[in-house]
């Protein structure tokens, strides 16, 4: 890792935060204690001066040279997780998805999938894995759509579901690599549509 990247610090203008919709937690999520999560992050954040933002918008809006599209804001879902925030981003011809926890019930991929289609070129260049790799997400139609070239996962390969492994090897045929046999991946994109890899991005202890 350059020292100049060890060295910078990210700079925060404001937060996005959407509402915890307590009823609609299921049982595991409600273990999960999401609510004192979300209260922490909050507090953390009013601590330090940050704004939040709740309500988010609908429409494409630059965020540097990148423009970012938030998906799937219709808050009646049957569960947080699939309440998750998907994000779009496209920078220099490229594209990558941010699929949150959601996961394929109720037809909930295909509607994103629809919605990204209508929004950017496909094959999608770079797919965030939703929920970690775990089983009831990444769906043999879902990626059939979008045929990411890249998946990463926030988990150890070795904790994919079987299911999605094969949905990512056979369906879209992706390379997956993961964040945690990694030590921090950084996807970075030149301005000519070159995307590059870093990792082992964390100092160690």
């Amino acid at each position: 890792m350059p020292a100049s990247m060890a060295d910078s610090t990210v700079a925060i203008g404001e937060v996005y935060l959407r509402p915890l919709n307590g009823k609609s937690q299921g049982h595991y999520e409600r273990n999960w204690d999401l609510g004192v999560t979300r209260g922490h992050m909050e507090d953390a954040a009013r601590a330090r001066g940050f704004p939040i933002r709740e309500e988010l918008q609908d429409k494409p809006f630059q965020f540097g040279d990148m423009t970012l599209r938030f998906l799937n804001l219709n808050p009646q879902r049957r569960s947080e997780n699939n309440n998750s925030v998907v994000v779009l981003i496209t920078v220099y011809g490229r594209s990558v998805l941010l699929a949150g926890d959601i996961s394929s019930h109720n037809g909930l991929e295909d509607e994103i999938a629809k919605q990204i289609k209508a929004a950017t070129k496909l094959p999608l260049d770079i797919l965030k894995i939703a929920h970690h790799g775990y089983t009831l997400s990444t769906s043999t139609g879902f990626l059939r759509a979008l045929r990411p070239k890249l998946a990463v996962a926030t988990n150890d390969l070795g904790k994919i579901y079987p299911n999605v492994k094969w949905n990512l090897a056979l369906a879209s045929k992706s390379t997956t690599i993961s964040s945690v046999q990694e030590n921090g991946v950084i996807i970075a994109f030149a301005t000519d549509g070159r995307i590059s890899l870093s990792n082992c991005i964390h100092l160690a202890n």
